[in-house]
């Protein structure tokens, strides 16, 4: 049988506290708590002193900052090589000839320790740009001409920078192959581009031409290919080979690059890429584009311009010569009507300027006015108007 307890109020539970805290023997001194000793600050490996910026420095010092130093002393060495080269520091002179220095660094580019990090192989491509080593070319072509897994971007827009601050020609075809880079969102297209550019029309037009046909550059379609097998990376989609390559020639408006790019318009079946029934409606769009960018540069005496033309000639209606053709010759004329004058009376407003414009309004029965070439000539089967 259980026992019940009596009920207890507030007041009996704070006397009953009161008493407890009365009995209870004191509580012992806490014992002193031991206080371990800080650890000593550890010691940092002292970075040796920045130099100024115009103080020659011996090769050494330059191929040990940008290989192994610290990553700022690295800079700084690269910036002092930029003044000294730039002309910014009177009387210390560039050391251009040090055929030491430009081989040293040769070597510390393919070396292991630039090979561990991307920055430094970055740096030391820029200061072989300004010492002018043309010997370092065949590298950096080699640095571009990687397969897409060894592929690092800020090397690529280095040597890519590079190959073109240096005119290497022959590099053309590596540029080429850059074009078609990318990784993770990242790429080199707008420094391979200028790159092309610095080389010239004669290196690069034929290589980006050969680039339009679906067989005429193996080391691109291989590049393509291989994106399928990087993870995280999706194949790029039909049609991008031939797409990049005109954009690439739309900068250097060349006229050799008319007849591919007319086929390509035209859906030429030897244009087609394996497996297309028809050239992709977007590669069309930018052949359009780029033949009309190219149009703009020819002369008016290209056979182009005046060829299917008729008797128009090539100075047009207003007997002024013009530079560019602007490929009117492939696009015949909409209409051959005139404008009509709404009435005799605006046009006779117009007489002490236009007395051909009076004379053609006074004939409305005629809707196929001629206009005559120039003010004061009399008018001609072959001057007429368009609109």
């Amino acid at each position: 049988m259980i026992r019940r307890l009596p009920r207890m109020t507030p007041w009996s539970l704070v006397w009953l506290s009161a008493a407890c805290a009365t009995s209870a023997p004191p509580a012992p001194p806490a014992a002193p708590v031991a206080v371990a000793p800080a650890p000593a600050p550890a010691t940092e490996t002292p970075s040796p002193p920045q130099r100024a910026r115009c103080e020659p420095r011996p090769a050494s010092e330059v191929i040990a900052a940008l290989t192994e130093g610290f990553v700022e002393h690295s800079l700084d060495a690269l910036s002092a090589l930029h003044a000294v080269c730039d002309g910014a520091c009177p009387g210390v002179e560039c050391p251009r000839t040090d055929a030491g220095l430009r081989a040293g660094l040769r070597a510390a580019l393919v070396g292991p320790t630039a090979r561990s990090n991307e920055g430094r192989r970055e740096r030391i491509i820029q200061a072989l740009t300004l010492l002018r080593d043309t010997d370092a070319r065949p590298q950096l072509r080699a640095l571009i001409l990687r397969p897409l897994a060894e592929q690092e971007v800020r090397v690529l827009r280095a040597a890519a920078d590079a190959l073109g601050a240096l005119r290497d020609v022959e590099g053309a075809e590596a540029l080429v192959y850059g074009l078609f880079v990318n990784m993770h969102r990242a790429n080199a297209t707008i420094n391979c581009t200028r790159a092309l550019v610095r080389i010239g029309a004669d290196a690069a037009v034929p290589r980006l031409i050969d680039t339009l046909r679906p067989e005429g550059n193996p080391r691109v379609t291989q590049l393509l290919g291989s994106y399928s097998a990087v993870p995280e990376t999706s194949p790029p989609p039909p049609g991008l080979q031939q797409s990049l390559a005109i954009d690439a020639l739309r900068v250097f408006a060349d006229p050799r690059g008319i007849d591919p790019l007319l086929a390509l318009l035209r859906d030429d079946p030897s244009m087609r890429l394996p497996g297309q029934a028809h050239v992709g409606a977007d590669v069309r769009a930018a052949a359009g584009e780029t033949l009309a960018h190219t149009a703009l540069t020819l002369a008016a005496t290209d056979p182009r311009c005046t060829e299917g033309r008729g008797s128009r000639t090539a100075s047009g209606s207003s007997g002024r010569s013009r530079a560019p053709c602007a490929m009117r010759a492939s696009r015949p004329s909409t209409s051959s009507r005139a404008p009509r004058c709404p009435s005799s009376t605006r046009c006779s407003r117009r007489t002490p300027t236009r007395p051909e414009r009076s004379a053609r309004c006074a004939d409305s029965s005629s809707r196929s006015a001629r206009w005559p070439a120039s003010p004061g000539t009399a008018p001609t089967e072959t001057s007429r108007v368009t609109a």
